[in-house]
């Protein structure tokens, strides 16, 4: 009338571990052991159903260890048996670490990758703003296209809109500048009379003047 556990050599190999971790297990029936580990933490067998398996954290022997366990029926007793297997965190903590340095490695990656990608992106978006700022600088008043209408067609859809001010205000100047042109033309020829009346007039004081000494003074009354 009571529990025996016969573990076969194979089994055991079955808890060996490729990491530096130490594994534990314990057998248990109603809180009494049965084999194994008699000091390894306990889960309550009572909340554990039948035939699942429960894990959780706990120190034994001064290291972490991570416990799984799990009750099984048997015949004749009117409890479970509680099996429980607890490995050391070594292995668990090294995987963990391989993994945040891949994935710090694959973010970093990731985040150079896409500002060269944005980077890149950017440069050939304002490309065309770009050639568009030079080609504004270069132009200068006296060249033949100083004031010719910018290209809309090279340049994006989102900069139309000052592009075409732009275009405006050219066509504005232009007319400002062919105005003043008008004028200084018109002004050049209106002052074109007088001065050749009072030219002439000069030339006519300076030969009179040359066969008539008083007449000089006869004519600056009249200039006057």
């Amino acid at each position: 009338n009571e529990i025996s556990v016969d573990l076969p050599q194979v089994a055991l190999g079955m808890l060996e571990t490729r990491a530096s971790d130490s594994i534990y297990y314990s057998v248990t029936y109603d809180q009494k052991p049965v084999t194994g580990y008699q000091d390894l933490p306990r889960a309550d067998a009572a909340s554990t159903p039948v035939g699942t398996v429960r894990h959780f954290d706990a120190v034994y022997k001064g290291n972490a260890v991570r416990i799984a366990a799990t009750t099984q029926a048997i015949y004749g007793k009117p409890l479970p048996v509680l099996v429980e297997v607890a490995e050391t965190m070594n292995g668990r903590n090294a995987i963990q670490r391989q993994l945040l340095l891949a994935l710090v490695a694959l973010e970093a990656a990731i985040i150079a990758t896409a500002a060269v990608l944005v980077w890149l992106a950017v440069r050939r978006g304002l490309a065309p703003l770009v050639d568009l700022g030079r080609e504004i600088d270069t132009r200068q008043f006296g060249t033949g296209s100083s004031l010719d209408r910018l290209d809309l067609a090279r340049i994006p859809l989102e900069a139309h809109p000052p592009v075409r001010a732009m275009n405006e205000l050219f066509a504005r100047l232009e007319v400002a500048i062919q105005v003043i042109r008008d004028f200084i033309a018109d002004a050049s020829h209106q002052m074109k009379t007088p001065l050749a009346s009072l030219r002439g007039f000069i030339e006519t004081l300076q030969s009179s003047a040359k066969r008539d000494p008083g007449a000089r003074e006869r004519f600056l009354p009249i200039m006057a």
